[in-house]
């Protein structure tokens, strides 16, 4: 397992590693250390994104529902991060919550359309930085995302695949409410809450220990749920944007991708 958190060194900057591995978080947890690109310094560009999830369906009974979570800031979870579908050629759920490979993956050529947030975000750096339209994203153009690194904001998966992070909390919170002994929507929505509230203050203090280890430049939020989360130290920052989800109807409107690329070029022309 050591190999998983060095795999595709040759995209990363692997100096900030070892200070990033000395946040508690990330001792229990290494699979959610940020990627930092090796061309990072360069602008010091620091993307952040809503979460991982795993693979679980809504559709079908949770194997790991909202209460066994409740231990996940003080336990590593080995039995669902080694849990395999019944497909035997599936990878285990590991797999799904490495932060580095993500982005390791997508500079290999591996590019779905949820990988958008990373290409919108490539074209408008061309853009800003290299004043051309880079067109329809290849390999080769996307290395440009080395300039970044990149981390999600909230340190627990959801809890479905492509689900959002607090809507995966409440519908399993809702699925077990009978085992769970939740009686209403009142009790249901509390106990999804009290999850919730844990997960943003950890995950708040893991992206400002981040962040002073990293000391970007620019940091730009492509989660709307995790800037409202967001409550520290940072929030005010001058060099802090926030943005739609590249992904959304809205990443193409005036309050999108055109405020984005005013907001991140006013930053650097200070």
């Amino acid at each position: 397992m050591k190999g998983r958190y060095i795999m595709g060194a040759e995209y990363q900057n692997t100096e900030y590693e070892s200070k990033l591995k000395e946040i508690s978080f990330y001792k229990l947890h290494p699979e959610y250390i940020a990627f930092v690109g090796d061309k990072f310094e360069k602008y010091r560009i620091l993307q952040v994104g809503e979460s991982h999830f795993i693979p679980q369906l809504k559709e079908e009974q949770d194997i790991f529902p909202i209460d066994y979570f409740e231990k996940w800031l003080s336990d590593s979870c080995e039995d669902m991060k080694s849990f395999k579908n019944n497909n035997s050629d599936d990878c285990n759920w590991r797999y799904w919550i490495i932060t580095q490979k993500v982005i390791v993956d997508y500079l290999n050529g591996y590019r779905t359309r949820s990988h958008g947030i990373f290409t919108e975000l490539v074209k408008v750096f061309s853009k800003i930085y290299e004043k051309r339209d880079i067109g329809k994203i290849n390999t080769e153009k996307s290395q440009n995302y080395r300039y970044f690194a990149f981390m999600n904001f909230f340190q627990m998966p959801s809890l479905y695949k492509g689900e959002k992070f607090w809507n995966s909390l409440i519908y399993s919170a809702s699925k077990n409410a009978d085992r769970l002994n939740l009686k209403n929507k009142e009790e249901t929505t509390s106990y999804a809450n009290k999850v919730w509230d844990k997960i943003v203050e950890e995950s708040t203090a893991v992206f400002d220990e981040t962040v002073d280890i990293l000391k970007p430049e620019i940091i730009i939020f492509t989660s709307k749920s995790a800037w409202d989360a967001y409550k520290g130290k940072y929030k005010n920052a001058p060099n802090i944007i926030n943005t739609v989800h590249p992904g959304c109807p809205w990443w193409h409107k005036p309050g999108g991708k055109e405020k984005l690329i005013e907001k991140w070029t006013a930053i650097c022309n200070e």
